[in-house]
């Protein structure tokens, strides 16, 4: 079954019909979400102070946010309510199935499936790797 963006559901999901407006949208919060982990992946590389700055002081609070949404992140979350799409489906046994931002764009561009935990470990890593060398390139300049 596929969602109204063309795209596969986890099973137990019902797709709903959405506007263009709502369509555009999603699509536009996706490309940000691209953006900002693109950023997150490059951020620290960058040759502007001002650049390491955003990403010392913004890397606290993705990882707050991942906290407090329990491992996802808001833009997900909206981009979810956009599509019509529940972020966590329970299926019929219990387990739980969702939709994972970076497991997915790493499925995309790879063509190989990671788990949540998996994905999460890689966003955790990168996240805070990129936090130390930022900061060490505003300590270093």
């Amino acid at each position: 079954m596929s969602s109204p963006m063309g795209e596969e559901l986890p099973s137990g999901a019902v797709p709903i019909s959405i506007g263009l407006g709502r369509r555009l949208a999603a699509q536009t919060t996706w490309a940000f979400h691209v953006a900002v982990v693109g950023y997150i992946l490059l951020g620290w590389a960058l040759p502007w102070p001002a650049a390491w700055w955003v990403y010392a002081v913004g890397a606290p609070f993705v990882q707050l946010g991942w906290i407090v949404f329990n491992d996802y992140c808001w833009l997900s979350i909206i981009e979810a309510k956009l599509r019509g799409e529940e972020l966590v489906v329970v299926q019929p046994g219990g387990e739980e199935e969702g939709r994972v931002f970076v497991a997915e764009l790493i499925e995309t561009l790879f063509k190989i499936q990671i788990t949540k935990r998996t994905s999460n470990a890689i966003s955790y890593t990168v996240l805070w790797s990129g936090f130390c060398a930022a900061c060490w390139r505003i300590y270093s300049a």
